[in-house]
């Protein structure tokens, strides 16, 4: 379906999860693998945009906005530290879980297709 994947940074319970259900959507999904890979990467993938959770992507936030690579970042709650690191990141928006799996998809085929180009830092509703 897409040229380019969609990469998951997150603890392995959810990358399964979302993975399966992006796959069904006719993704393809990639994971980086142990932590310690993760910034060298991405360098050669052909990513399209990562999805990752809050706090566990706190590390990786210099990676992601060195990459340019479109970010939506999930969480169970906002506090100010979610919303500055979504902004100084750039091309990112954050998610509050439980998500809307309809919506969420939506979301991820509007990125992908170039429908959604920019992403501003800050909540993404829906």
């Amino acid at each position: 379906m897409n040229a380019k994947a969609i990469s998951i940074i997150d603890e392995n319970r959810f990358t399964r999860i979302c993975s399966a259900i992006l796959e069904l959507e006719g993704y393809t999904v990639s994971r980086p693998g142990p932590a310690k890979d993760i910034g060298h990467w991405h360098d050669g993938h052909n990513v399209g945009l990562i999805i990752t959770s809050y706090p566990f992507c706190k590390p990786f936030a210099k990676t992601f906005k060195s990459k340019k690579i479109p970010t939506i970042v999930l969480s169970d709650y906002i506090d100010q530290e979610l919303i500055d690191l979504t902004k100084e990141c750039g091309n990112s928006c954050f998610m509050l879980k439980p998500l809307d799996y309809k919506n969420f998809t939506l979301f991820i085929h509007n990125i992908m297709t170039g429908d959604v180009n920019a992403l501003n830092g800050g909540y993404y509703a829906r």
